[in-house]
């Protein structure tokens, strides 16, 4: 063993304060990993604000309803014909609605709150995004593919139908601060 390091019961070896040079061992994996998932979950949170904050100043150019959002989407996204860059947008922004999926599953968030906030770019993007994502089951032989982001659709739809829908510009028209 190296002068100046000693090691603890659990073998791991520690920098002794005669030799400044001697370097600790790294923290340990679990505290590594449960860094590395809320990062990469802050991350991917961080990414949809700024994609929902982009669609709505969007939607101030071109109008503030469904349709409109369809519209704007589908002009970039032309499925039939669309290159790797529309594929791996698809592919990064469906990530993202499945982690938002599966929270919802999971009671992390609530139906409600998601449907107000994205629910209506959600149904856009599954609608154009959904015969890409069946092509893509089927080449690899994985029914999973995107599964929570189309459990998310239905639910979002299912909600639709039972209680309606009304724009938030509309519903909270009366909210003052």
């Amino acid at each position: 063993m190296a002068a100046g390091v000693t090691t603890t019961r659990r073998s791991i070896k520690t920098a002794d304060h005669l030799n400044p040079s001697a370097v600790a061992r790294a923290p340990s994996m679990p505290v590594r990993s449960g860094l590395i998932a809320m990062l990469l979950f802050g991350s991917g949170f961080c990414a949809l604000l700024y994609e929902t904050t982009w669609l709505r100043e969007f939607r101030l150019v071109f109008g503030a309803s469904t349709a409109a959002s369809a519209a704007v989407i589908g002009v970039f996204w032309d499925v039939g014909q669309m290159g790797p860059e529309v594929e791996l947008c698809l592919w990064d922004f469906g990530v993202r609605l499945e982690t938002i999926g599966y929270m919802v599953f999971r009671r992390i968030l609530k139906l409600d709150m998601v449907d107000d906030l994205i629910g209506g770019v959600t149904l856009v993007f599954w609608s154009r995004a959904k015969t890409w994502v069946e092509r893509i089951r089927i080449q690899t032989d994985t029914p999973k593919y995107f599964e929570w982001c189309e459990w998310l659709v239905e639910r979002i739809t299912e909600r639709r139908a039972k209680l309606g829908h009304e724009p938030a510009h509309v519903r909270h028209a009366a909210w003052r601060e």
